[in-house]
């Protein structure tokens, strides 16, 4: 017989015996390369069937203690990396029998713990939690393995090559709003060829602009004029333009409303050569100083427009620009960059995220929820939708996804099958939410625990578009105007509050009634501008309003599986939730060895202000 999931639910319900069964996978050698084999241990003694898979194999029965398996979200931020917490696996080891798994190569291997019945069949067992093992320890009557989460396959380094000054490439992850990338300073790659790095990710990339002490390098449109006022030469590969205004070694390209001299080719990165140059004709190569491009036709339809730079920019080939003149001083530029799976053209911040645990993870595909992903960049405000980060020296991969998941307001982090899942806790849209979970007064072992929050945040203040490398005053040219000054020397380009209060009433200036209210400053991976970054203020100060509320209660076995973020429907006879009441969860605390879990619920109540008095 096959236990259902209805069945196994209402086992859960029950005081019946359990059995825990744990698989830790180990390294060996085997014909010079790696595999791996298992160790099936459990708390009391079982062997699975001969048609079971794996069949008709014995887990030892040594477990004393099983792991508390812990997973929440930080109350404080409503967003960032989930908080796992799995714990120790004891065993007993009086007779030695374990001796050898001390020796044996497990670090970083899955430990899989399964809850059922000694009579079910494997299959029927449940799975209660992946964690990843990190350590074994023991004496001579136990020993003990500490279990991770799968963060710990996210606790490691990111950080662009090192090229021949020791330094290393910056890589530019997502976007940095609708107006500029990223502000970031190149790294030499040959002074003598005035070559730099831009980035180190450089597929799909784009160099926006780039700037000599704050002085754009790209001047734009130059000239255009039909072909009586441009003319060429085929025989000498030489353009006519009476006063064109370029110079030499400037890069050019062509816009074109119909076509253009057959050689050349529209949208096209060319060199102005030495060769023929005078103030009315030039040369056009493909390599700066090159022999000049084979000019096929002397006329044209429609109009040319020819636009100038004063770098080459081959970021997207290989992450680098080639100055057509030695700077003058600090060189910076806007650059937009992407993780290698992420979408080239997609800022959204749930696909960055997912693309970064596989691209710079290294989690398997198969253990993320790409759809939960996906349905949070549909959830989001239009100013917290895109989000990225630059990592110019060696950043811990953590940091990194907290800081674009946080300002988002975004979480996610493995559940307890070991998949990564993203959601939005979203206090002020919860009471219309479809509740996925309900309990009842009758689901609550004792009491509940409910406190309101002590810090009540009245205003929001977003700091967002990123300089990653600033300039000082004293580094801008003289020709930058004063708002572009700010713009260049600021931390943050942009800075934005959440819409003032208004009159006296509580609907519209609940912060003079809370007279502790105080301002909060995010500042992070934000790249909204003008009216996108209020309304994310607006939208992440609708969430922080008062009265936040966490209820903490124990409930029996059943909601080990429950999901971070999902809506929980709490009917209690207290503390105005006897009609009942929407939740999210935030906290899920399973203890297999005292079976129950202990659930941390979050909501947002209206304070009571239309009365004078309690009674």
């Amino acid at each position: 017989m096959t236990i259902s999931g209805a069945q196994f639910s209402a086992w859960l319900a029950t005081d019946a015996e359990r059995t825990i069964l744990c698989e830790i996978d180990f390294a060996y050698e085997s014909a010079g390369a790696p595999a791996e084999s298992t160790i099936y241990l459990a708390n009391r003694p079982y062997t699975t069937r001969p048609t079971d898979s794996p069949a008709s194999t014995r887990y030892r029965a040594v477990i004393s203690k099983a792991p508390v398996l812990d997973r929440k979200v930080n109350p404080d931020t409503l967003g960032g990396i989930t908080q796992v917490s799995v714990g120790e696996l004891e065993l007993v080891n009086v007779d030695g029998e374990l001796d050898a798994l001390m020796s044996l190569v497990i670090d970083g291997r899955e430990v899989r713990l399964y809850l059922g019945d000694r009579a079910w069949a494997r299959a029927d067992f449940r799975l209660v939690t992946v964690g990843l093992a990190e350590v074994a320890s023991g004496d001579d009557s136990r020993l003990v393995i500490q279990i991770r989460d799968q963060r710990l396959l996210l606790d490691k380094t990111i950080a662009g090559a090192v090229v021949n000054d020791e330094r290393r490439k910056p890589i530019v992850l997502g976007w940095n709003g609708s107006v500029g990338g990223f502000s970031i300073e190149p790294v030499v790659k040959n002074a003598a060829t005035l070559e730099y790095y831009v980035i180190g990710n450089y597929v799909g990339s784009v160099v926006q602009v780039v700037y000599d002490n704050g002085v754009t390098l790209d001047s734009g449109g130059i000239f255009s004029g039909d072909n009586a006022a441009i003319t060429a030469n085929a025989g000498t590969e030489t353009i006519t333009r009476v006063a064109h205004g370029l110079a030499i070694d400037d890069v050019v390209h062509f816009t074109v409303t119909s076509d253009i001299f057959a050689g050349l080719a529209a949208n096209t990165q060319y060199w102005v050569i030495s060769a023929g140059f005078t103030a009315d004709n030039f040369r056009l190569s493909t390599t700066k100083g090159g022999s000049a491009v084979d000019i096929t036709g002397t006329s044209f339809s429609g109009t040319i427009a020819c636009n100038r730079r004063r770098y080459y920019d081959n970021s997207a080939a290989d992450g680098t620009i080639k100055l057509s003149s030695s700077p003058t001083g600090r060189l910076t530029a806007d650059v937009v960059g992407y993780s290698p799976t992420q979408s080239i053209g997609s800022g959204a911040t749930g696909e960055l995220l997912q693309s970064m645990l596989v691209d710079y993870g290294g989690v398997y595909v198969g253990n993320i929820d790409s759809t939960s992903f996906e349905n949070v960049d549909g959830s989001l405000t239009a100013g917290q939708l895109a989000a990225g980060r630059v990592v110019l020296e060696r950043e811990n991969l953590l940091g990194v996804l907290e800081d674009i998941a946080r300002v988002a307001q975004v979480c996610f982090g493995p559940d307890h099958e070991g998949v990564f899942r993203a959601f939005r806790i979203d206090l002020s849209g919860l009471a219309a939410a479809t509740a996925t979970r309900t309990l009842q007064r009758s689901d609550v072992t004792g009491s509940v625990s409910v406190t309101n929050a002590r810090e009540i945040v009245g205003t929001v203040a977003l700091r967002s578009q990123k300089n990653e490398q600033p300039l000082t005053f004293g580094e801008i040219g003289v020709s930058v105007g004063v708002s572009d000054r700010r713009i260049l020397s600021a931390q943050y380009r942009e800075v934005a509050e959440s819409t003032a209060p208004s009159g006296t009433s509580y609907a519209t200036n609940w912060q003079g009634f809370h007279t502790t209210a105080i301002r909060r400053e995010v500042a992070g991976a934000f790249a909204a501008t003008g009216a996108d970054l209020v309304a994310a203020a607006d939208e992440i100060l609708g969430d922080q309003k008062p009265h936040i509320r966490t209820v903490q209660l124990e409930t029996d076995l059943r909601a080990y599986e429950w999901l971070l973020g999902e809506v929980v429907a709490l009917t209690y006879p207290r503390y105005g939730m006897s009609g009942g009441v929407n939740f999210r969860l935030i906290g899920v605390q399973t203890d297999l060895n005292a079976d129950r879990c202990r659930l941390t619920l979050i909501a947002r109540f209206a304070p009571a202000v239309t009365s004078a008095s309690i009674d």
